[in-house]
């Protein structure tokens, strides 16, 4: 874990963390959104590297959620099922990037479109993201439950 998290865990409960730096970095990945209408190549350039520097805050947390609420012995079923699913933007943002350049002739729209989806995370994130805690697995607590009462 980085500094910054580390001492904001001091202060904030994890899920406070976790969605903290999530937002800030989703913030910074909302510059995708105005590179396009810049006048200056060294500012669409430093904007897209916000942009992408963003992501980069925003993965840190998202990487560590698995081992956040993940069950015993679970991480890497939790970790490999999250990765399918943020593998299939990856194999999709580039069809929809190209439809919508092929469509506009720029990529004025796609980057637009880019930060709208940003937005939408940062929303999910704040209002449908819930506490960060381990989740409980019943049929092996239940199982061990009993066999400790066998004893």
């Amino acid at each position: 874990m980085g500094i910054g998290p580390h001492c904001a865990q001091k202060i904030l409960s994890l899920t406070a963390t976790r969605k903290l730096f999530l937002t800030i970095g989703l913030m910074m990945a909302l510059c995708i959104g105005f590179a396009p209408f810049t006048d200056s190549v060294f500012m669409t350039v430093l904007l897209l590297c916000i942009a992408k520097s963003g992501t980069t805050v925003a993965a840190s947390q998202v990487w560590a959620l698995p081992g956040d609420v993940a069950p015993q012995n679970s991480v890497s079923i939790v970790a490999g099922l999250q990765n399918t699913v943020s593998n299939m933007g990856g194999a999709v943002g580039p069809i929809i990037t190209g439809a919508i350049v092929g469509a506009t002739g720029h990529f004025t729209w796609a980057l637009v479109f880019s930060a709208v989806l940003v937005v939408i995370g940062i929303l999910n994130y704040l209002f449908l993201m819930g506490k960060v805690e381990p989740i409980v697995d019943e049929e092996h607590a239940h199982g061990h439950q009993a066999v400790s009462h066998s004893i």
